[in-house]
């Protein structure tokens, strides 16, 4: 069907790339999660929260109780990022972190009442938006999207888990790339393998 100007999705960069259908569902993937993201902080404003600290909350919540690790892993973040977050949800009172009873250098999380307060006044408002955004799509369409990707975290987070990024490698060989020529060269007279 060929698009006119009253297409909603006329001037996206994504549909200007020539590139193959992996690499253009990655970019469309990634403006996807900008757009969203920002939606989302959006209708979240009102509350004083953030989509990372919803999420986190709604995880703890179903898991009733979990620990940092098992959090940041859940959230596709590194340890230390889920450690900051759950420090800014501790500071806020939104989370209490106590010892487990079988292992007591383990600390456990668990959603405190101010939290599901805060989660029982933002979920509305991401459900309203998803709502929003795919009220166009059929009810079958939408489990075959979760399907997909849940099937793509599960791959980025093998890939997380057993290889450095490409650039890393490339350090370690020896091989240093650098977007900026000028950099390169910079860090190649002074014996550096960059800034």
């Amino acid at each position: 069907m060929p698009r006119t100007s009253d297409s909603p999705d006329r001037d996206t960069p994504s549909e200007d790339q020539d590139g193959s259908p992996a690499g253009d569902f990655w970019w469309l993937l990634m403006e996807v999660a900008n757009l969203s993201r920002r939606l989302t902080e959006r209708r979240l404003a009102h509350i004083h929260a953030t989509p990372d600290q919803i999420h986190a909350l709604r995880i703890i919540a179903l898991r009733e109780c979990m620990t940092v690790g098992e959090l940041a892993a859940a959230l596709g973040l590194e340890q230390n990022s889920g450690s900051q977050l759950v420090e800014r949800l501790v500071q806020r009172g939104l989370v209490n972190r106590g010892r487990a009873s079988k292992d007591r250098r383990q600390s456990l999380i668990r959603v405190s009442a101010e939290g599901r307060e805060l989660l029982q006044a933002g979920e509305p408002d991401a459900e309203e938006l998803a709502g929003e955004l795919f009220s166009e799509l059929p009810a079958e369409q939408i489990l075959q999207s979760a399907s997909v990707l849940r099937l793509i975290r599960a791959n980025a987070s093998r890939t997380m888990a057993i290889r450095p990024p490409r650039s890393a490698r490339r350090i370690e060989s020896g091989s240093v790339s650098h977007a900026c020529p000028a950099v390169a060269r910079s860090s190649l007279e002074h014996g550096r393998e960059g800034p």
